[in-house]
């Protein structure tokens, strides 16, 4: 390659990460202006751990209920690794509002749950159930959604699974270099919340921040509030720095990719080769580069610069097509 060639692909690698850092690309998607949002009823459960013998309160996180009259949720389980005790509407945001919570947890891995509207109907977005899970035995437990209907339509699509892990907790140190640095965990931590996995080296952080322009710093007005191990972060510290991890593997090691640019994490310990992650997808990919750094994967330019995906650090990639990686 001449020495044109080699500096036409160093500026497109800085005005890449210009528009990442003055905040011109920091959303998956992009809407024409004058387009209004479509806004479906969805819901998320959480990845978390726990230790046997430990109670967790989990939250059912549902958006955009308009005019609820009635709701129908399965949510299925592994009865080997955790034991269902209760659900409640308090704490939610249906709490005290006439709604009516019914359950049944009469088949094993399994809690079907009835909620429907005796008075005024409700809208609205945030914790919907607490579900109480025992923790059994040292473990990971899928909890996955097998029916969400909304006022009699299914809006099941619109559903992110989570898991409970439990035991078998794992170390992991991240380093940090003065400045921005590309980060992410292959575990899932013991405490989820931002302000307690950054505590450590609060002294030195300058913000955490991810793609959708969620940020943490630590003080200030914060956006970002909860560890997602299906994401990467940018960090920046003010000197090189690094940071204990204690967490637990993921049940789930895949990775949705949307069109245009994702930042991912390295669900893996070693090194991963590109090509394998990507096998049968690699169609679908444009670029794949350092979140910080110039090495970059680039198949329509025949450029294999960055060719393994590595432990603690992110990567940005764009896509032509929506895919799902999945990390062994």
């Amino acid at each position: 390659m001449n020495k044109i060639g080699i500096n036409t692909i160093l500026l497109v690698i800085l005005i890449i990460s210009f528009m990442f850092f003055t905040g011109r690309v920091f959303s998956r998607n992009t809407r024409p202006p004058n387009e209004p949002a479509i806004l479906l009823p969805g819901a998320v459960l959480p990845n978390v751990t726990g230790t046997i013998g430990e109670t967790l309160s989990i939250p059912v996180n549902a958006a955009n209920l308009t005019n609820l009259e009635g709701l129908d949720i399965i949510i299925q389980f592994d009865a080997g690794v955790v034991q269902v005790l209760n659900a409640t509407l308090t704490g939610g945001f249906l709490a005290g509002m006439n709604y009516i919570l019914i359950f049944n947890i009469v088949q094993p891995g399994k809690i079907i749950i009835t909620i429907y509207a005796q008075g005024n109907l409700i809208s609205g977005s945030g914790n919907l159930v607490f579900i109480s899970f025992k923790c059994l035995t040292n473990g990971s437990s899928p909890l996955t959604f097998s029916k969400f209907d909304v006022n009699e339509t299914n809006y099941l699509a619109n559903c992110s699974n989570g898991s409970i892990s439990i035991g078998n907790f794992q170390n992991q140190s991240i380093s940090f270099n003065q400045g921005w640095t590309g980060i992410s965990s292959y575990l899932i931590p013991q405490n989820t919340n931002i302000v307690e996995i950054f505590s450590s080296i609060s002294g030195n952080l300058i913000i955490v921040k991810n793609l959708a322009g969620e940020f943490y710093q630590p003080s200030g007005n914060n956006t970002l509030a909860t560890w997602d191990y299906t994401d990467g972060y940018y960090v920046k510290t003010n000197q090189a720095t690094t940071l204990p991890f204690i967490g637990i593997q993921p049940v789930a090691k895949v990775i949705s990719l949307t069109v245009g640019w994702n930042l991912i994490p390295v669900l893996s310990a070693e090194n991963v080769n590109i090509a394998s992650l990507f096998a049968g997808n690699l169609a679908k990919v444009q670029i794949i580069k350092e979140a910080i750094g110039i090495k970059v994967y680039w198949p329509e330019k025949v450029i294999t610069t960055l060719e393994f995906l590595a432990p603690g650090k992110s990567y940005l990639i764009k896509m032509n097509q929506a895919a799902t990686i999945t990390f062994n």
